[in-house]
Order: structure tokens, then sequence, then C-alpha cells
């Protein structure tokens, strides 16, 4: 809905599909659509923040799982993906145990709550 209200406001601006493209369009719109310093610190915070959460964004959506248990019965789970570099293919692993994800669960939480009403607040401003 921000990307369609940024289109609207900035018509010189083409609304780019994948979700990397998006994220960067909306970075530079947020530098530029203007605001106080503490509201554009603080949307800069969130989309930072965001940023962070957004690595692990391909593994979730493309990676290829195996998980392992231990004698105690706790897991890990492995995501395995290749990505492509200058056509190059690229192999990496996350490994995430169970204590690490249920901290990323946390993390993805709170920043989805924070970005979404930076988001929010962001998107009166260009109405306003």
């Amino acid at each position: 809905m921000t990307m369609e209200k940024v289109v609207e406001t900035y018509s010189e601006r083409k609304l780019r599909h994948l979700a990397g493209q998006r994220f960067a369009d909306l970075e530079d719109v947020a530098r530029s659509a203007g605001g106080t310093p503490r509201q554009l610190n603080a949307l800069g915070n969130a989309l930072q923040q965001w940023k962070e959460i957004e690595k692990r964004r391909q593994f979730l959506a493309h990676g290829v799982v195996a998980i392992s248990h231990n004698d105690n019965g706790a897991w890990t789970v492995l995501f395995d993906i290749v990505v492509y570099r200058s056509n190059e293919p690229i192999a990496d692993r996350w490994a995430v145990q169970e204590g690490e994800a249920a901290e990323f669960e946390r993390e993805l939480g709170a920043a989805f709550e924070i970005l979404s009403s930076q988001l929010s607040q962001f998107r009166r401003r260009l109405v306003a």
C-alpha cells in the first residue's frame, strides 16, 4: 500500500517488482519525502532494522531444509540455498538452533510492528 501511494505521489517513479528492489525504492523515497528529523530518524531506524531481518528472507523463501535432532531432543535446522552473483553460483547455509529460532521469531515480530507503524505514519505524511 505504501509503495502504491509513493507512485501516486511521485509519479515519475516506477513500481519495481522484486522485494529487494521495492525496499531500495522505499528507502530512497523516505530520504527525499521530508518530515521532521525525528520522523526521518525513526523511519530510517525501522527500515534498517527490517533490512537486518530481510537478509534471512531468501533462506526462508527458497532454502532447502534439513532438520537434525541431538540425543537430548534439541533440534537444528539447516537452510541451504544457491544464490547467483555475477552469473556464478554461490552455496550458502544458515544453521538455526531452537533457541536462535525463538529469538529470530521475536526479532521478526518486533521489527514488523515497528516498521508497520512507521510506514503508516509515512503514508499519512505522503497524503497530507
